[in-house]
């Protein structure tokens, strides 16, 4: 296993920070709670306003360069791809998403192609002094969508409210307060692989062939092929999210209540600490690696937002 890291800042940038990922050619781009921003060098490019789209999660980014954030597709040159007002015709229209029911979550596939959402049920408010009505069937409705915002098919089962990413294959990975969970894509209320009930993060690898999850004190990484374990280790104190992972998977970073960052190097199923990005005193919410490992990026939405890029190299 190769050597330790020096982790280096670059420099501070202040924004839209909450989430945080790099495109192919290393460009970084951000979100907060309400738009989107590709950056240059040194100074943010136009912000492009996502409000109409809340809520935002899951920032990733298509091949083509599409950022891929919610529900929302942001075309290289900032266009908005799709229209929001179909997307809430659609829901009235199919009898879902209506006053009883608001968007839990959004994920689009890989390619962009199909737009995975999450609808939970909201128990009306019963008039004072009756008892609640007890709402039927299942909480959480999966709609699937294409890219126009047509509705595609609507899975059958129960599933969870959570924030989801879709992988290549027939699975997608589910977080919620029950924890970490591989579902099929073509019947969400089956859970088809890896379980962790104290999951509290988790990150796929960009071409997704890892998947990194993150327990209390512990850290876990899978192959998404068959999903067998190649790596766990103890981190020795209390973790939160987020969590990392480098393209060719040898990478992981991981944040800590602090706001410090720990990068660790996986080799052939074994880990070792690599490195550390100190703490700014700030609550972190997202990391990520650019395309040839030699950056992170942390995000803070604090305050204006910051983002703090660092250098890694070998000692």
């Amino acid at each position: 296993m190769q050597g330790t890291l020096v982790v280096e800042s670059l420099r501070v940038l202040q924004g839209a920070a909450g989430l945080v990922v790099f495109d192919r050619d290393g460009r970084l781009i951000t979100a907060d709670d309400r738009s989107v921003v590709r950056w240059g060098d040194t100074a943010p490019g136009p912000r492009v306003d996502l409000a109409r789209w809340k809520p935002l999660s899951g920032l990733d980014v298509a091949d083509d360069g599409t950022v891929l954030v919610g529900a929302a597709r942001v075309a290289p040159d900032g266009t908005v791809l799709g229209d929001r007002a179909a997307f809430k015709a659609f829901g009235a229209g199919n009898s879902v998403m209506g006053d009883s029911y608001r968007l839990a979550g959004a994920g689009w596939t890989p390619d962009g192609a199909e737009l995975w959402v999450s609808l939970e049920k909201l128990i009306p408010r019963a008039p004072r002094g009756e008892p609640a009505e007890e709402p039927e069937g299942p909480s959480v409705r999966y709609l699937v969508l294409d890219a126009q915002l047509r509705l595609v098919r609507e899975p059958a089962g129960p599933g969870l409210t959570a924030w989801q990413k879709v992988l290549a294959t027939d699975r997608w990975i589910v977080l919620s307060g029950g924890g970490l969970a591989a579902q099929s894509r073509s019947d969400p209320g089956r859970v088809v692989e890896l379980v962790r009930a104290g999951a509290s993060a988790f990150a796929l690898a960009p071409g997704r062939r890892f998947l990194v999850a993150v327990e209390t004190g512990a850290v876990h990484v899978w192959r998404t092929d068959d999903w067998t374990e190649v790596a766990r280790w103890d981190a020795g104190q209390p973790l939160a999210s987020p969590v990392a992972v480098s393209a060719d998977g040898g990478l992981v970073a991981v944040g800590d209540p602090s706001g410090a960052v720990e990068v660790w190097r996986l080799d052939a199923g074994a880990a070792a600490r690599a490195g550390q990005a100190p703490s700014r005193g700030r609550q972190l919410t997202a990391l990520a690696f650019s395309p040839d490992g030699a950056r992170l990026a942390t995000a803070s939405p604090e305050g204006p937002g910051w983002i703090e890029l660092f250098a890694l190299r070998a000692r």
